[in-house]
């Protein structure tokens, strides 16, 4: 009997987790991307704010650098994804255009 109740427990577990995670992914699909546009906004907002100390204004430059370089990398990331992606649609063709090279006979 334990088993079973074990497996049940297991079993309820992951469905709950499925739900957890498949609503998070849900909510971050509804959430519109962060762009360099809105980092220089809040960088300009920033640069304007009179409430704030030098101390802070420095290390909030130091954060939107950072969230600077991370978009651009992102960027680069989807740009090579892309790349990967048609070298993948691209293969059978020039695997086939390959193999049939190499099945002639050598020129003399």
């Amino acid at each position: 009997m334990r088993p079973v109740r074990e497996t049940l427990l297991g079993t309820l577990l992951l469905v709950v987790l499925v739900c957890i995670a498949s609503r998070a992914v849900a909510q971050q699909a509804a959430e519109p991307p962060l762009t360099q546009q809105d980092v220089s906004q809040q960088r300009e907002a920033l640069r304007a704010a009179e409430d704030i100390t030098e101390e802070q204004r420095d290390e909030a430059e130091r954060l939107y650098d950072q969230a600077s370089a991370a978009l651009e990398a992102a960027r680069q990331r989807r740009e090579q994804a892309a790349e990967f992606a048609r070298a993948i649609e691209e293969a059978p063709a020039r695997l086939a255009a390959l193999s049939a090279e190499l099945a002639q006979p050598p020129d003399e």
